[in-house]
């Protein structure tokens, strides 16, 4: 999967679990809860939700780096290059 490819559902996933964050002003680099509604259990879900959409296990060490696109993105390509 590309990283163009990974950048487009993870936004769909954090609109189906934030659809209140603004995703096309979404600053990479910036914590997702920094810049919309997103707590614990929302980052749960999202985790979940990329576990599910991808088919792969995210340990629960992993989830920090969930919390910023650009943080997401490089995880997730790293995890599935590993795979």
């Amino acid at each position: 999967m590309t990283r163009a490819e990974l950048e487009t559902l993870t936004r769909r996933l954090l609109a189906e679990i934030a659809p209140e964050a603004e995703l096309e002003k979404l600053d990479p680099d910036k914590a997702f809860r920094d810049q919309f509604s997103f707590d614990s259990v929302d980052c749960l879900r999202f985790a979940l939700a990329l576990e599910k959409a991808l088919g792969i296990k995210i340990p629960e060490a992993c989830y920090p780096r969930l919390g910023t696109l650009n943080g997401c993105l490089g995880y997730l390509q790293e995890r599935l290059a590993a795979a």
